[in-house]
């Protein structure tokens, strides 16, 4: 076994310890056969094992030895998923091992996986809140656009975080964090998109205080029009037609 080249992989459940050049005459673990036996019917098992250890994973044995033992874990003694799991560790190994570390197999057998790769190993549940860049003594002017004009509830800071000034506001069951960025640059093409109640009565105000609006008719089941902030940062208007 060549120790050259080794490098270390980081995981919550330790380190994974990776060495280029692998033994030719490697053969599936007790461990992994073990697995293999549990949950694969007799006349499987002679294929599967000759589908792992044709796979040559780059690698010490003990990591290679813990791949497959994924591997198996994954294909909950399914042939389909099995395949599913082998074609994930080829691609990366890395999302193989994080979707066993935390029992998520169903995060690397969607349709997308042979496209590359998955690397979600949680599911984001909901949106909790957006920040929109601003610049330094932005707070009066964020009082007065989301929390009079888009009629925003101001949220009271966290002390621990009021220092770096900025405001937060209630948006429905999300948040908006105007965030003071030392360095401001307004963003152009990268935007919220707000649902309001009367579409039209905000364009009119906007105008009326000169502000730029750009109706965009490009999706036939909403009314949206484009406009900025005060500090020029791409906000998007919506009111649903469904």
């Amino acid at each position: 076994m060549c120790l050259s080249e080794r490098s270390s992989l980081k995981s919550p459940g330790g380190t994974w310890d990776h060495i280029f050049v692998m033994s030719q005459e490697y053969k599936l673990s007790n461990v992994a056969s073990a697995k293999l036996s549990e949950l694969f019917a007799e006349s499987d098992r002679e294929m599967i094992r000759r589908l792992l250890e044709d796979v040559g994973f780059p690698g010490s044995q003990e990591g290679t030895d813990r791949i497959h033992w994924d591997i198996l874990l994954l294909s909950g003694g399914d042939i389909t998923r099995f395949a599913q799991a082998l074609e994930v560790a080829k691609a990366d190994p890395r999302d193989l091992f994080m979707a066993a570390e935390y029992g998520h197999s169903e995060y690397v057998f969607k349709d997308q996986m042979f496209h590359g790769a998955a690397r979600s190993v949680v599911r984001a549940v909901r949106l909790d809140h957006i920040q929109i860049a601003a610049p330094q003594g932005c707070e009066a002017a964020a009082r007065q656009f989301y929390g009079e004009v888009l009629g925003m509830a101001e949220l009271e800071k966290p002390p621990v975080l009021r220092a770096r000034g900025g405001c937060w506001f209630q948006c429905g069951s999300q948040q908006v964090h105007i965030g003071v960025e030392p360095d401001f640059h307004p963003a152009r093409k990268a935007h919220p998109a707000f649902v309001v109640d009367d579409l039209d009565a905000l364009r009119q105000f906007l105008r009326q205080r000169g502000a730029t609006v750009i109706d965009d008719e490009a999706l036939p089941e909403a009314r949206r029009f484009y406009a900025e902030d005060p500090w020029g940062n791409r906000l998007e208007f919506i009111e649903s037609l469904k």
